[in-house]
């Protein structure tokens, strides 16, 4: 009679399954065996892996088509821990154009972007640790792995791609015809930006300048401080804003954080751009010199993947501006830096 598995889970000894970069992930793996089972049949890992995928249509002419109408083409790329493929579907769908006897066509291509990257994997031996063979019954055999400090983004979940982590533990068996057995627990990790403290700390200005009004129009300034460029998700944004407005408005202080993140694979980029947070300041009144500070909350989902990850990248943009009635807003943009630290 072969090894039956009744139980087979993982249990992390923190709940949350949220981890800082350089902790110790622990927990167990939970058995109830029928029969004998030797532990180097049992592998525990924690895996980490970024991935991003899009398609986009392509236009071509059909003189550039190879092969028969309705076929796939595959094309993989191997680089260490990266795998790409791209795959290049040809539809017969055509166009014609017939001008003076000449004869065109032009070919509408589904082109697939896809990149991979091992962000950590680790193993696990509990053959190190307990006996050579375990007899029937339950066993808890405890693992723990140690994350590393450097280069580790964030967990990360996108529509063009993601970044996640898992402790996977995998029984082989040895009988003919038997299946082996797997069991997946995710996790999330929270790691810092890879930044300088130099960096993170520098502190951002900019300033813009404008004329309100098409005739006999009178200049307008918004200069726009925070005193450090890195700043924790969870925090608030403190931003100086000095107005000097000589116009006859009256115009609206405002401020929002958008969250810009790059997808590479293939040689190409697909970029996602969203607004993640808005706050909006005082009321400026016309012909009015004023110093006003706004209160911007960063939003603990913000994406920390800043040059952690070749095929993920994120980045923040400060926008502060000034809502104008009846004309163009004057913006100033400040990039910050967002940490998990």
């Amino acid at each position: 009679m072969g090894l039956k598995v009744r139980t087979f889970a993982l249990v992390l000894d923190r709940p949350a399954a949220v981890y800082r970069a350089s902790e110790v992930v622990s927990g167990q793996c939970v058995l109830a065996l029928d029969g004998d089972m030797h532990l180097s049949q049992l592998t525990i890992t924690l895996k980490g892996e970024a991935e991003c995928e899009w398609t986009e249509q392509k236009t071509v002419a059909a003189h550039q088509s190879h092969g028969n109408h309705g076929s796939d083409h595959n094309h993989h790329h191997h680089d260490h821990n990266q795998t790409r493929t791209e795959t290049v579907r040809h539809h017969a769908k055509h166009t014609h154009n017939h001008h003076h006897h000449d004869h065109n066509q032009t070919r509408t291509e589904t082109v697939r972007h896809h990149a991979k990257h091992t962000c950590v994997d680790l193993v696990y031996c509990p053959g190190n640790v307990y006996p050579s063979t375990l007899s029937g019954g339950q066993h808890n055999i405890g693992f723990n792995f140690q994350l590393p400090l450097g280069a580790l983004p964030s967990s990360f979940e996108s529509t063009y791609g993601h970044i996640r982590y898992w402790i996977e533990a995998h029984i082989r068996k040895t009988a003919f015809f038997a299946f082996d057995e797997r069991t997946r627990l995710p996790l999330q990790i929270r790691a810092p930006a890879l930044a300088s403290p130099q960096e993170l700390a520098m502190p951002a200005v900019n300033s813009a300048q404008k004329t309100v009004g098409l005739f006999g129009g009178q200049p307008l300034s918004l200069r726009a401080e925070i005193a450090r460029t890195g700043h924790a998700v969870g925090s608030t944004l403190q931003i100086t804003c000095f107005v000097d407005n000589r116009s006859k408005k009256a115009m609206q202080l405002m401020a929002t954080l958008r969250q810009e993140v790059d997808f590479f694979a293939n040689g190409s980029k697909r970029r996602s751009d969203e607004k993640i947070a808005k706050s909006m300041g005082p009321t400026v009144g016309a012909h009015t010199v004023a110093t006003e500070v706004i209160l911007l909350p960063i939003p603990l989902t913000a994406a920390v993947v800043y040059n952690s990850c070749p095929i993920i990248r994120a980045k923040h943009v400060l926008d502060v501006f000034l809502s104008i009635s009846g004309s163009f807003d004057l913006h100033v943009i400040l990039g910050i830096i967002l940490t998990n630290d």
